[in-house]
């Protein structure tokens, strides 16, 4: 079983490992995670955005894989 934490521990020291933290290798980092965590529940993946939030700089990365992974996205209750 997947532990959120450890997940997102994991995502953000890949993230820091990177020479050059620019948007497109941030980036690539995160799409290696979402297809590792393509078959993961949606409430998983959302925990592990939570976590990942706790990190400002981390904020987008959370919203991307949220965004990236439809059951995550589609359990998300939009107002309005």
């Amino acid at each position: 079983m997947i532990a959120a934490s450890e997940t997102a521990t994991r995502i953000a020291a890949d993230i820091e490992a990177l020479p050059q933290k620019t948007t497109a290798t941030v980036r690539k980092v995160r799409r290696s995670h979402s297809r590792t965590l393509i078959s993961e529940d949606a409430a998983l993946i959302l925990d592990i955005a939570r976590e990942l939030v706790m990190c400002r700089r981390l904020r987008w990365v959370a919203y991307e894989l949220i965004k990236n992974h439809k059951p995550a996205f589609e359990s998300l209750e939009m107002c309005c």
